[in-house]
């Protein structure tokens, strides 16, 4: 947080849960009420940034906007509006937006206070998420530098020597600087890990033990994680023979539909949610006490990032892989 007050370039690996938003929001907040400048965080995630903007309104404050494909035609208008009258300070929006003109004429006549880069490790060819348009977005950047250079900061949860070094070399080449680099780890002492082996056919039983053991009398949700959208829509049709009050999310959804089931999962309507990758990063609830792996994911970054939904409360929770 100092280093963002000082307007240096930095690279924070932080565990999930291990308070990144903050990282970057206070000192967004203290350059728009300082100067009126405007923070710009490029994220991959269109669901987590509708996170980050009602968090912010819970707390009060309403000068956070999101930018993405989710937003209607008069949405996208009313976010772009009050960017261009300055009544936005921290704007979140997804790489692609960079290549749209009515972005580049929102923010043109803005003051940039720094671009943030939200899951840093997208830019690295060596990172499992790899994104080219988050690529694109220095050169943007180099582009459209009127004076100096606003800061950069980059934050990411997982990011092996590789990814680190790759990130570093990247911002160098295109824009001439060298990160402050903050390894903060991945370590979480409230989460247990716990593989079990099992068969296909025993699979959909022992997810519904898990979820009776973990949720059955206690508060909080679930989320089980499957690597296809079938295996979601099946674990989520037994979890309701079962009795659970549950849905499926994939990127196969309607983004109304995405929308509903997320909103329905945070505000505990729905007890167990099962989704694929599409939703991993994707949601900020405090209160989930299980993340049961159904399938193996991609790799073991994927794992960190999706068990690391689980206990974001700092209480007790499970993370589960059957295998």
């Amino acid at each position: 947080v100092t280093t963002g007050m000082r307007g240096e370039h930095l690279l924070a690996i932080l565990p999930t849960g291990g308070g990144k938003s903050l990282c970057y929001q206070l000192p967004a907040l203290n350059r728009y009420w300082r100067n009126g400048s405007l923070t710009v965080i490029i994220s991959p995630l269109q669901s987590l940034m509708k996170d980050q903007v009602d968090n912010l309104v819970k707390q009060g404050i309403f000068c956070g906007a999101a930018l993405n494909g989710l937003l209607s035609v008069p949405e996208r208008r009313e976010v772009l509006e009050k960017i261009r009258l300055g009544d936005i300070g921290i704007l979140l929006v997804s790489p692609e937006q960079l290549r749209n003109k009515s972005f580049i004429d929102a923010v043109r006549y803005r003051e940039i206070g720094a671009w943030v880069f939200d899951e840093a490790h997208c830019l690295s060819k060596w990172g499992q998420d790899f994104r080219p348009d988050y690529i694109y977005a220095s050169r943007f950047i180099k582009e459209h530098v009127r004076d100096e250079l606003p800061q950069i900061a980059c934050f990411t949860a997982t990011a092996k020597v590789e990814v680190i070094d790759d990130l570093l070399a990247h911002f160098k080449e295109i824009l001439g600087i060298e990160l402050n680099v903050f390894a903060g780890g991945h370590e979480r002492d409230n989460l247990h890990y716990e593989v079990i082996n099992t068969t296909s056919q025993e699979k959909f039983g022992l997810i519904h033990k898990i979820l009776e053991s973990e949720i059955k009398d206690s508060e909080g949700g679930a989320i089980v994680f499957a690597a296809k959208r079938k295996s979601a829509e099946d674990i989520s049709a037994f979890l309701k023979e079962m009795g659970w009050i549950c849905a499926y999310f994939h990127a196969g959804l309607q983004p109304d539909e995405k929308k509903d089931v997320q909103q329905n999962f945070i505000n505990g309507d729905l007890r167990v949610i099962v989704a694929t990758n599409a939703f991993g990063m994707g949601v900020d609830k405090p209160d989930v006490r299980a993340v049961i792996h159904a399938e193996i994911p991609g790799s073991l970054e994927n794992y960190l990032q999706e068990a690391g939904r689980a206990g974001r409360d700092r209480n007790e929770s499970r993370c589960i892989l059957l295998y």
